[in-house]
């Protein structure tokens, strides 16, 4: 199936409605398991970044409402993934914090 027909899959925008346009859409990271993909609701600005992949059976997505902009999943998606190193500093600098 063709890149078109994956994202047409997803039509409305589930805060207000109203029906996406394709210029909206954008593919984020394409592979061979699937898509990344971000949508942006002309009438309400809402976005969502959503997955599609085939499946033996079909194709299946999800999708998770964001207030993320384009550039914004780009630069989290592009990023290195959180450590259990990276959880450890945060709880520590908060822990710290709220000593004071």
């Amino acid at each position: 199936m063709d890149n078109q027909k994956r994202i047409q899959l997803i039509q409305e925008c589930p805060m207000c409605g109203a029906r996406y346009d394709q210029m909206s859409t954008f593919v984020v990271r394409e592979s061979e398991s699937g898509h990344l993909l971000y949508l942006k609701c002309a009438q309400c600005l809402g976005g969502v970044v959503a997955t599609v992949v085939e499946a033996p059976f079909g194709l299946l997505g999800s999708g998770l409402v964001t207030d993320l902009q384009y550039d914004e999943v780009e630069k989290f998606f592009s990023s290195a993934p959180v450590t259990e190193d990276d959880v450890l500093t945060v709880h520590s600098i908060l822990s710290q914090a709220d000593k004071k």
